[in-house]
């Protein structure tokens, strides 16, 4: 069995700074932290801290994990939350990291410096969660399904939602459906595309890989995406699906400022239920992930493994808002060509 003594050797290092590292005490400078770190991944040492813990105070606190706080749906998210850890009578510290300073976020749940974290992080790796699962750390995981004693998840459906996008533009009578994508690595975006995709497919739609555009979750991003793709000259789908709300705007403000009306010649869905889709012109059709009930739950499963009580991962069922901005549109072979309109008026004198 690996000790901390071996992590030591193996970083040229006293055992008090591997401690120090390990309890992310600031004392050590960020080279040793880097060495200490390497040397307790290529060792693959799961510290004993279970002695250590049943010593420590509560510290009263919940970590919310993430990588960012941009975009409506991450306020809401956080400020249910609040409520809900305040209600609890914790306090909820929020730990913002990118791919370059992912260990530091790591080691504040390591380090005990929160009672349970919650996270929605695509940089935690498979190889943190088997160090979280080792050590028994509550934690409730947004991003990903995940089933331990002491990690559940509480995810969006977000497969379902955009199974009911599509279909409801099938219903309207659209057959050319465009994609614009978030973040091709987030968890969300994988699983809203897999039911763009189920969807077309269970109806017997092929997919235009020509419609899809790439819109980074961003406003800008996407009205760029749709001025350059129409710049192209490649014909307009009926009806474009974006992964998130604000791409859906960008795509709408894109549209019309090249002299395109939405809903008139293409129809346009979003995703999340931000509150400027219902003031937007047109109203967008988008669909409600329930963020407050994901930060209940979470909080809820949260508290719930902290005291060690019996509870469940969860998928949160997700709603279809119609607005305004999506048309019917009727298939080609049934449109009437104006000179096959007989229409008999009666004039009274």
């Amino acid at each position: 069995m690996v000790t901390i003594k071996d992590v030591a050797k193996e970083a040229n290092v006293a055992i008090s700074t591997v401690s120090n590292v390990l309890n992310n005490v600031d004392v050590v400078s960020p080279l040793t932290r880097i060495k200490v770190l390497e040397a307790v991944k290529k060792l693959n040492y799961t510290p004993n801290l279970n002695g250590k813990y049943l010593k420590m105070s509560k510290t009263g606190f919940i970590g919310l994990f993430l990588t960012t706080v941009g975009g409506p749906f991450f306020g809401k998210l956080i400020s249910k939350m609040h409520k809900e850890c305040r209600k609890a009578g914790y306090g909820l510290t929020i730990f913002l990291n990118d791919d370059t300073n992912i260990e530091k976020s790591v080691q504040a749940i390591l380090g005990k410096r929160v009672d349970g974290a919650i996270i929605l992080n695509e940089t935690v790796t498979p190889e943190h969660i088997q160090t979280f699962e080792n050590l028994e750390m509550p934690i409730v995981f947004l991003d990903r399904e995940i089933e331990h004693k002491k990690i559940k998840s509480v995810v969006i459906d977000n497969e379902q939602g955009m199974y009911l996008v599509v279909n409801y533009l099938l219903n309207l009578g659209h057959k050319n459906i465009g994609y614009i994508h978030g973040v091709l690595s987030n968890y969300d975006e994988i699983q809203r595309y897999k039911g763009y995709r189920k969807a077309l497919e269970e109806n017997d739609i092929a997919y235009n890989k020509n419609c899809e555009l790439q819109g980074f979750y961003s406003e800008n991003d996407a009205y760029k995406a749709i001025q350059a793709y129409v710049n192209s000259k490649k014909p307009l789908p009926t009806a474009i699906v974006a992964a998130n709300d604000q791409m859906a705007c960008g795509c709408i403000d894109g549209l019309k400022d090249l002299g395109y009306k939405v809903p008139q010649d293409v129809s346009i869905i979003g995703f999340d239920n931000i509150e400027k889709g219902r003031y937007y012109n047109p109203t967008l059709t988008t669909i409600d992930p329930n963020a407050d009930e994901i930060a209940m739950k979470a909080v809820k499963v949260l508290l719930d493994l902290i005291q060690a009580n019996n509870t469940r991962s969860h998928i949160v069922p997700v709603k279809l808002l119609t607005r305004k901005s999506c048309k019917f549109i009727l298939p080609k072979e049934i449109e009437l060509e104006p000179e096959e309109i007989d229409v008999e008026l009666e004039i009274e004198e």
